[in-house]
């Protein structure tokens, strides 16, 4: 959408986007945000030519008296956030990076361990995908129901791990793993949606990151959300997940408006990875404003 002709000052004196220069940047880099009216725009073009948008175009609406904006709102667009994020990634800077792309430059201003946030990852076209199969989990005592009479993929007892799968029930198709980014069911537990990214390194195992970003349901009291609630949480996701462990790579990923609390000393958990309100305007970028508004409470 920007001519060779046409430099970033001009587009800044035309309020197409401006630059901003953000904590923790490296001299020289800086942060390129557009008006979200412009995103608007640019989701309308793309759903005229070219039959495909960036974001549902019921997510980006102007808040009101009548229909504030909330941070559930802003829960929807994440994963449609990620995808499209992969995308320009893989369309944009493919032969830059020769197709191997840092879990860091995905997960931008991401906290967690170098280690993990270091695996590189290859990224397709990614989509988004609503499950079909919708389980319950009883936050205080962590047993599951499935609420459709049938066997989920996901977490199917009380004693159970997730399955290790190749595809994914999602408007009553099987789609391969690798082929975007899955939303659970309303209702799931732990985690709202999981993507998974294959390996760009030889021999190593393949990715798959699983994000909690409901931290309006969070039982926590204060602003703050505590390290002994994450670790909490980590431990219960591990072992949900051990079974997965064995074939990928797992992160398990807390986006939050909220700060989060972390200890001086505490030993990291070497997948845990977490993107709370001090980190939310590196990686959101342009809509890091609506990503950084006030807890509905």
């Amino acid at each position: 959408m920007v001519t060779k002709d046409e430099t970033l000052s001009e587009l800044e004196r035309t309020e197409l986007l401006f630059l901003s220069k953000e904590s923790g940047f490296e001299q020289g880099y800086f942060m390129v945000q557009m008006p979200f009216v412009q995103l608007k725009l640019i989701n309308y073009a793309l759903a005229k030519k070219k039959k495909r948008t960036l974001f549902p175009n019921e997510l980006l609406f102007f808040p009101a008296f009548t229909r504030a904006w909330r941070w559930a709102d802003f829960e929807l667009m994440l994963p449609h956030f990620h995808s499209t994020l992969c995308r320009a990634f893989s369309e944009q800077l493919g032969s830059l990076f020769d197709d191997q792309f840092p879990l860091k430059n995905i997960l931008r201003g991401c906290r967690g361990p170098q280690a993990f946030l270091n695996l590189k990852v290859s990224l397709t076209d990614f989509g988004v995908f609503y499950e079909d199969h919708q389980c319950a989990l009883n936050v205080f005592l962590f047993y599951l129901v499935d609420l459709n009479g049938s066997c989920c993929r996901f977490l199917t007892t009380v004693d159970a791990v997730a399955e290790v799968v190749e595809s994914i029930d999602c408007n009553g198709e099987a789609v391969d793993i690798f082929s975007g980014i899955f939303i659970c069911r309303a209702g799931n537990a732990l985690v709202d949606y999981r993507t998974y990214h294959r390996s760009a390194t030889k021999n190593r195992k393949p990715v798959a990151l699983f994000f909690q970003a409901k931290h309006s349901e969070v039982h926590v009291v204060g602003s703050s959300i505590t390290w002994e609630w994450l670790t909490m949480w980590h431990q219960r996701c591990s072992a949900s997940l051990a079974e997965v462990a064995k074939k990928f790579h797992v992160g398990i990923v807390l986006v939050t408006n909220r700060n989060v609390a972390f200890p001086e000393g505490e030993v990291w958990p070497d997948n845990l990875l977490v993107i709370s309100r001090d980190q939310l305007a590196v990686y959101l970028g342009p809509l890091a404003q609506r990503g950084l508004l006030a807890n509905p409470q």
